[in-house]
This record gives structure tokens, C-alpha cells and sequence, in this order.
């Protein structure tokens, strides 16, 4: 297939996000209420909601672009 794509006519693009927040505790109560709800099951038994907030910048509702090139 990328043998005949003309690769001039692509257009690439990469978006840097960060979660909202610097950390976990900063968070408002509400949003961190919805960030345990929506990660329990991304979570592993052993993990908070507090340690995966690191990754919250890949979910839309907790995360900001930080970078689009």
C-alpha cells in the first residue's frame, strides 16, 4: 500500500496533551469523582486513581493539547 501512496500529497500531524492539572490533588472533587468512575476499569486492582492521573492526558475530559505540529 505505501508503495503507491505519493507521499507529498500527506499531511502528517502529532498533538502533545498534559492532563489539566499538575497533580492529582488539584484536581476539583466533582472531576476526580468522574476520573475514578471512568478509569476503574483501565486501573489495576492495585492502582489509584491518584497514581494513573498521569495519563489523563489522553482522556478528552482531562486532558489540554499542549502541541499540535
Amino acid at each position: 500500500m505505501l508503495k503507491t501512496l505519493d507521499l507529498s500529497q500527506v499531511v502528517v500531524l502529532d498533538i502533545e496533551t498534559v492532563p489539566q492539572y499538575p497533580s492529582f490533588s488539584d484536581v476539583p472533587p466533582h472531576l476526580q469523582e468522574l476520573l475514578e468512575q471512568k478509569t476503574h476499569f483501565q486501573r489495576t486492582a492495585d492502582q489509584s486513581a491518584d497514581e494513573f492521573y498521569e495519563r489523563a492526558g489522553i482522556l478528552a475530559e482531562f486532558g489540554k493539547i499542549i502541541c499540535i505540529s
